[in-house]
């Protein structure tokens, strides 16, 4: 009874990984949507174009939820791996283990840098905005760091 339990507890873990994994795909897809959506927004003419600036704080909760999801995945693996070390099973969390990878988390890399070169085009398109409507600097100040707040929680969520 418990082997047949740990056999399925391991193949959940299993398929609760590749989930995760396949969630990736989803979160790129979520990222170019809004890319796309506040990118047609700010050239767009009137106080509309201020929209812009949300897309930071969006792309700084993508960021969030990214990482929990990425720290559920080490710990799925780790999991594994101390099911398999049980068993005295040497599947493929031993052999990843034993591999060097160069490119090991080249995922979180290109999302992070993803996130912060389109946050910095936001802030650029919502500071010329500001800049050109001539807004007192009382606004565009708080503007401006609430923006670089968000850009600092991206790459914290997201560095190695």
């Amino acid at each position: 009874m418990s082997e047949e339990l740990a056999k399925l507890e391991y193949e959940a873990l299993r398929a609760e990984e590749r989930d995760r994994m396949n969630a990736r795909l989803q979160v790129w897809t979520i990222f170019l949507s809004l890319v796309g959506a506040f990118g047609l927004v700010s050239v767009q003419s009137g106080a509309v174009a201020y929209v812009a600036g949300l897309f930071p704080l969006l792309a700084c909760c993508l960021a969030r939820h990214v990482r929990h999801s990425e720290d559920a995945l080490r710990l799925i693996r780790k999991y594994l791996y101390q099911i398999e070390k049980s068993v005295g099973y040497v599947g493929y969390e031993h052999f990843t283990r034993c591999q060097p990878r160069t490119t090991h988390g080249g995922y979180l890399d290109a999302l992070r840098d993803a996130l912060l070169v389109t946050q910095l085009l936001a802030l650029a398109v919502v500071v010329l905005r500001l800049t050109s409507d001539q807004v007192t600097l009382l606004i565009t100040i708080p503007v401006i760091g609430l923006e670089v707040a968000a850009m600092f929680l991206t790459w914290r969520w997201l560095k190695k």
